[in-house]
């Protein structure tokens, strides 16, 4: 990625908190409390609504490019986002109000699946993808699985994995191997697919009793193979399956890389009374794989 397109990134991070510093302050019952001293945390948290917060991070939640989420830089989910921001910010009266564009990379991920079939398998499993993955054609990618171990250079030796789908662990805490280097290795050697998982004893994805999938930034382009996530239960599955005969699948994935894609943020300004020179700049970032309220609709919602 170029400096132009990381610092154009880095702009579309820089634009939303300002927002949420003067959200009106929640009524009180009972009996009057002495206010906090100016300044200290607690009137910090005093000034904050917390059930504004709560329906801005509930609002943007429900923005995705599919029922799991997704709203990445460069998409139409991007651009809703900055254009519900920046209604929120002329409501709570901001000045100089705006969504500005900006251009970078972006991934628009619709959905996908994993069809696989097998001595005691046939199942349809539901997948996830990483930032940056190519999709497939619209009828899939099918092909023999074969098992890759890590998907390590070393693992392929002695396999013909040529026009097959490989079937790879994800382990980055304890091997450091990012998704983009399985996904890329995969194509190196031949392989029309591949397919991840957080495997027995790796600590992601451990949610859902170990129906959870992930994703993340993968960082891949067109040196990678179409690549999917299942779940720990799902891989459990198909690697049973291997140990017992050959396996088959079709792996779908509607994915698209946009490059040089045009991205949004929204932007506004509260002027102060006490250093109206200076500005002080509050930051978050409202792209998000899956829903995604932690990280980070909430810290859209309530920067401090």
């Amino acid at each position: 990625m170029s400096r132009s397109h990381r610092f154009s990134i880095f702009l579309v991070l820089v634009s939303l908190a300002l927002i949420f510093a003067v959200a009106p302050v929640s009524a009180r019952r009972g009996k009057p409390t002495p206010p906090p001293p100016p300044g200290s945390p607690a009137a910090m948290l005093a000034a904050l609504d917390m059930d504004y917060v709560q329906a801005v991070t509930t609002h943007l939640t429900t923005i995705g490019a599919n029922a799991m989420g997704f709203r990445v830089f460069g998409t139409p989910e991007d651009r809703e986002s900055a254009n519900y921001l920046a209604g929120e910010m002329r409501t709570l009266g901001l000045a100089d109000v705006g969504v500005e564009r900006v251009t970078g990379d972006g991934w628009l991920f619709k959905g996908g699946s994993v069809e696989a079939n097998g001595v005691g398998l046939d199942a349809t499993f539901d997948v996830s993808s990483l930032g940056g993955v190519p999709g497939t054609p619209k009828n899939g990618i099918s092909g023999d699985v074969v098992f890759v171990g890590y998907g390590t250079a070393p693992e392929y030796e002695g396999l013909d994995v040529s026009g097959k789908i490989v079937f790879a662990w994800w382990n980055f805490d304890a091997r450091g191997i990012w998704p983009n280097l399985i996904a890329s290795e995969a194509k190196l050697h031949g392989a029309s697919a591949a397919i991840i998982a957080s495997g027995p004893g790796h600590i992601w994805y451990q949610a859902g009793g170990g129906d959870a999938l992930g994703s993340n930034d993968g960082e891949c382009s067109s040196l990678c193979a179409p690549m999917v996530v299942i779940s720990k239960n799902n891989a459990a599955a198909l690697k049973s399956a291997l140990a017992r005969g050959p396996v088959s699948a079709t792996v779908k994935l509607d994915a698209t890389n946009r490059y040089d894609a045009t991205g949004y943020q929204a932007i506004g300004r509260i002027v102060g009374s006490g250093r109206p020179d200076k500005e002080i700049v509050f930051t978050a970032h409202h792209d998000a794989w899956f829903t995604s309220a932690a990280d980070d609709s909430v810290g859209v919602a309530m920067p401090i």
